[in-house]
């Protein structure tokens, strides 16, 4: 053996050359490798060592890996795959990289197999790959799973869910068809929702997450256009027990001064409305609705300390407040009523508070107030991280409401238990089912709901707002059956372009009887019921 300490790229240079004319004019079967130490050393080829994914393996090590089991022989990995497990999928080729049947250069076979994937992203593979054997797609072909696909043929992957080229998928926001392996998607202006849940949980139109602990009565919604609109909510600590039991409701657009300040859901008696507004209230569930079909803004309220406010496109860049300004970009989101950036969450909540109050919440981790109760909250919280919300977890990220369950539910450690989770889950709920993924995630033991109270049969929320605009057609209902469905009509061309219905819907979360059709119940905006 020869050992070397070289200091500079030119000696490692001279002396690799002086092994080479030393191994030609003695023996012919050693080989060269770096040490870690950063030795050069010549061994025999059974001494060599194996690298694979960035680690190196001693000689004889065995290792797994998806290809199988493989063992370090002579520097290269060889399959110990035994002959009967060679069968591949159909359409495949086995390609063996240790008995050179197919004449594989090194960094091929399986490790550096192109994949839609790959090929999507256009990722190529390093030359120090090692290789390794296994089943593979014939050249020119791309695998996608267990299965090889033409470059053209990818599947594409939308909100968890394989769709083939030509498959389309749409919303009120955008139209998108599958082509080679990805989405092209055509977007249109459409509504955004902001929420805010719990006592400090906020999400803004534009999406951007965090939480702000005040006691004050601040604004959510605040208009800087002609028409008049503000939301204003405030914190009801209940019994003075600390505990965040409901938020008060103020809504002011337009003329209308509307308020709710109890769990009822109805209107406060001091509540002002102009006659000549369009505004609907009912209560769907354990929500209440207040919707303005002109104004294009619905608000939703569970009585406790969950609000969402959806509006239309037409208020883009014309808003401030907690909820944000809508201009579809969350860098500029916290932004005082002086339009200043702020550089905490706290500051930008207190900047929006509608009138003057003592405003010293506690704004610690509430786990770190009530340690003991910790353990109770990751036990409770795991629901979200469950299978039972596994479909969900692709389409919204679970980590901000996982943590913020946490919070709530440390934060009920004098009674409110079931309230402050349930809560918290729900949102996590809500948001999943905004974007098209409902989850049917109560239970007798998990946060069981008075369903005979609100007919199991009509849903249990959460609920969305659908718009339904067509010219030739109206959503009718049937009298004696209930049913709703599709009706042509024939309408004027002079008719005003508009909406001609709108509805709630709660879709998939009333389990389908054997004996009955499938269809999705829904509730015109002026009508008690309330369906999926």
């Amino acid at each position: 053996m020869i050992n070397s300490k070289p200091t500079s790229h030119h000696s490692i240079f001279q002396v690799l050359l002086g092994m080479a004319v030393w191994r030609e004019k003695t023996v012919t079967h050693l080989r060269v490798f770096v040490a870690p130490d950063m030795h050069l050393c010549c061994v025999v080829p059974n001494e060599c060592p194996c690298s694979f994914l960035g680690a190196d393996y001693e000689p004889g090590d065995v290792i797994l890996t998806s290809a199988g089991v493989q063992l370090c022989l002579n520097g290269k990995l060889v399959s110990q795959t035994a002959e009967t497990d060679r069968l591949c999928p159909p359409g495949q080729l086995y390609l063996n990289c240790y008995d050179g049947e197919n004449n594989l250069t090194p960094g091929r076979g399986v490790a550096c197999e192109r994949t839609c994937e790959s090929f999507l992203l256009n990722i190529t593979c390093s030359a120090h790959e090692p290789c390794v054997s296994g089943c593979a797609c014939p050249p020119g072909l791309l695998k996608h799973g267990d299965e090889c696909f033409e470059p053209d043929s990818c599947p594409c992957l939308w909100k968890g869910k394989e769709y083939f080229p030509g498959d389309r998928v749409s919303s009120s926001c955008y139209q998108c068809v599958c082509q080679h392996g990805t989405f092209q998607c055509m977007f249109r202006p459409c509504p955004s929702m902001c929420t805010a849940y719990g006592d400090r949980h906020y999400r803004t139109f534009d999406g951007l997450l965090f939480d702000y602990a005040g006691a004050c009565k601040v604004y959510l919604v605040k208009s800087s256009a002609d028409v008049m609109l503000n939301v204003m909510a405030e914190n009801v600590d209940c019994f003075d027990s600390g505990i965040i039991c409901r938020k008060s409701l103020l809504i002011n657009i337009g003329g209308s001064f509307i308020s709710f300040d109890d769990d009822s859901g109805k209107l406060n008696p001091s509540s002002v409305i102009d006659r000549k507004q369009q505004m609907f209230i009912w209560p769907a569930g354990y929500f209440t609705i207040i919707h303005f079909p002109e104004m294009d803004v619905t608000v939703l309220w569970d009585r406790k300390t969950t609000i969402h406010i959806q509006v239309g496109p037409r208020w883009q860049g014309k808003l401030s407040g907690l909820c944000g300004n809508f201009d579809l970009k969350t860098i500029n989101e916290m932004r005082t009523p002086d339009n200043i950036d702020s550089p905490t969450p706290q500051e930008f909540g207190n900047s929006w508070t509608a009138t003057e109050c003592v405003n010293s919440p506690d704004i610690r981790h509430p786990c770190s107030l009530s340690p003991l109760r910790e353990p109770f909250a990751k036990r409770q919280c795991a629901v979200l991280l469950s299978e039972v919300f596994q479909t969900c977890h692709p389409v919204v990220d679970v980590t901000w409401f996982y943590l913020n369950c946490l919070a709530d539910t440390c934060a009920c450690s004098r009674g409110g238990d079931c309230e402050c989770f349930c809560t918290s889950v729900a949102a996590y709920a809500q948001r999943c089912c905004h974007e098209g993924i409902p989850v049917d995630w109560r239970s007798p033991s998990l946060c069981p709901y008075d369903c005979e109270f609100y007919n199991k049969v009509l849903g249990k929320g959460p609920f969305r707002l659908f718009t339904f605009r067509d010219q030739t057609t109206l959503l009718a209902a049937s009298g004696s059956g209930g049913f709703v469905f599709l009706q042509r009509v024939n309408i004027s061309v002079n008719a005003t372009a508009g909406i001609l219905s709108e509805f709630m819907m709660t879709p998939g979360l009333s389990r389908a009887r054997p004996h009955e059709p499938k269809l999705r119940r829904m509730n015109l905006e002026g009508s008690r019921n309330f369906g999926e």
